[in-house]
């Protein structure tokens, strides 16, 4: 079964994260700046109007010194864990010149990919200049995620860079005021797909898309996002990171 996805070539994903924070820890950033941007303009407001009946903007929940003391919760693997980790993820990737994708895992005893044959791609084969126009192919999308749930980690790797997509021109689009509505909303109402699934695939999707390699891994989507951290760290370490690169 070949699972082809058209997705957006445009301004839209020019807007890129690294992957130092998540995109819900992004959030908080992003809320708090627009919350900073928000009271400095009211304040002109007082200072060149005096006392109006404008409102002041409410100061979210969530601010990003309480993200820098998370971080440091992080546990930093050994040389010798990131070694263990590395092991543990090759021997459940099928070699690069395996007819298949992984949907579950390799066999135990023949250590031979026994899945079903799968090619997951992405192709750029028109240009969304608006979210609107995004909304189907987001809808499609997490119909076969949802239909298909086999394909797993490869499968979320590539729609999550079409929910990367869609959150840009959302932002964009706020910007611009022609939205005013939370991403997590749009995303529920139109695709049908809650705001914190979304992150958790976003998250993902920014980590291993770098690395081909991992469109082989035949491991669960939530066993990856559990070991996430310790895969940030593997990734960071030149000798370990050298072979995902390969497709």
């Amino acid at each position: 079964m070949d699972v082809t996805v058209d997705v957006v070539s445009s301004v839209a994903t020019e807007y890129e994260y690294n992957c130092t924070w998540s995109p819900e820890e992004k959030r908080v950033f992003d809320e708090y700046k627009n919350y900073l941007g928000a009271e400095m303009t009211r304040v002109e407001l007082l200072y060149n109007q005096g006392p109006t009946n404008d409102e002041w903007p409410q100061k979210p929940k969530a601010h990003p010194k309480t993200l820098r003391e998370k971080k440091k919760a992080i546990k930093e693997l050994t040389a010798e864990e990131l070694k263990v980790l590395q092991g543990y993820l090759l021997n459940h990737t099928c070699a690069p010149d395996s007819p298949h994708k992984p949907i579950l895992v390799r066999d135990a005893q023949t250590n031979e990919c026994v899945f079903e044959t799968v090619a997951v791609k992405m192709e750029w084969r028109e240009t969304f200049f608006t979210l609107d126009q995004m909304k189907h192919v987001l809808q499609e999308g997490n119909k076969t995620q949802a239909q298909h749930d086999a394909y797993g980690l490869a499968w979320r790797i590539v729609f999550g860079q079409l929910l990367d997509a869609a959150f840009s021109l959302h932002e964009e689009e706020k910007r611009q005021g022609k939205r005013k509505c939370k991403f997590d909303d749009w995303l529920k109402e139109n695709v049908g797909i809650s705001g914190s699934t979304a992150r958790k695939i976003r998250e993902i999707s920014q980590i291993l898309k770098p690395y081909p390699g991992f469109m082989r891994l035949g491991l669960s989507f939530d066993e990856v996002y559990k070991k996430r951290d310790g895969i940030k760290q593997l990734l960071n370490t030149p000798q370990f990171a050298d072979a995902w690169k390969e497709a």
